[in-house]
């Protein structure tokens, strides 16, 4: 028996709708068979659109069971993971808004954790209520979480998300003072971060500035202390006189993320300072300007 006609007696009972001229048609082969049995396809219809392997069973075969429902719940998954990456759902920013937007605050024993945080490319900002703000920039390439709040601590370790989503924060150094109290340090993801004991304000750059000399040369070394920006860091000198006057050189440095520079002050730099019996002297007006 050749492909190319069926049989001249049906077998088992009546033949499929369409048995004949047209032979299985949209019920059977699909599209390609017009005349007899055509050649085989992939069944356009098939039988409740599942089909067998070559549209629909052999004369006598059992149809098979209808495919089960399709669950919406991976559809929702993705949207919400593409808004996560790619900001470019409103829907499923909602969604994923709803699903990280609660956890446990920060525990007593991690109180040091909260602040602002910089670090060389890196700022992270842990609020009190357990939710981060982290951004790290490498040349075009940048990491950014928001809103997500510690789901759990691992020791020193903090891990942030769901399940399904989560980032783990390998802390290698938990946060201790520095020595002369004004800075707390602390090891992320191998990289030292620090946050302002006194002034922990919300901070994309820190930066300092350290002198000493005297009137005649005065050495100073600008630091970013760290950020994910590049940035450009001026500040002040000042003497004060014991006439109650005052005289002061300004400097500035543009300087990367966690870099350093060395600045020295001549005794030309400063107007009036034969005038000048020296009081005091300090760095004053330390500014920062992002380079973003």
């Amino acid at each position: 028996m050749s492909w190319g006609q069926p049989p001249n007696q049906p077998p088992y009972g009546q033949p499929p709708q369409g048995y004949g001229q047209q032979g299985y048609g949209q019920q059977g082969y699909g599209q390609q068979g017009q005349q007899g049995w055509g050649q085989p396809g992939q069944g356009q219809q098939g039988f409740g659109q599942h089909g067998a392997a070559f549209g629909a069973p052999g004369p006598g075969g059992k149809l098979p069971p209808p495919p089960p429902k399709k669950s919406k719940a991976g559809c929702i998954i993705g949207l919400a993971v593409g808004a996560l990456f790619l900001g470019t759902c409103a829907v499923g920013g909602g969604i994923f808004a709803m699903s990280f937007g609660s956890g446990p605050a920060v525990p007593s024993d991690k109180e040091d954790y909260v602040g602002c945080w910089v670090g060389k490319d890196v700022r992270l900002k842990i609020s009190k209520d357990g939710s981060i703000n982290y951004l790290k920039k490498k040349g075009s390439s940048s990491k950014e979480i928001n809103g997500m709040h510690i789901r759990e601590w691992k020791g020193d370790d903090f891990v942030v998300g769901v399940s399904f989503m989560s980032t783990k924060f390998e802390v290698s150094e938990p946060p201790e003072k520095d020595k002369d109290g004004k800075r707390f340090k602390m090891t992320v993801d191998g990289i030292d971060l620090v946050r302002r004991v006194d002034k922990d304000e919300d901070a994309d750059v820190l930066a300092r500035v350290e002198c000493e000399g005297s009137g005649k040369g005065i050495d100073c070394k600008i630091i970013h202390e760290g950020g994910p920006y590049p940035a450009k860091i001026c500040f002040d000198y000042v003497f004060e006189c014991q006439d109650g006057g005052t005289i002061k050189a300004n400097r500035c440095e543009d300087l990367e993320s966690g870099t350093d520079a060395k600045k020295k002050l001549e005794e030309s730099d400063f107007s009036g300072i034969d005038k000048c019996v020296v009081k005091d002297s300090k760095v004053a007006n330390v500014k920062i300007d992002i380079k973003n």
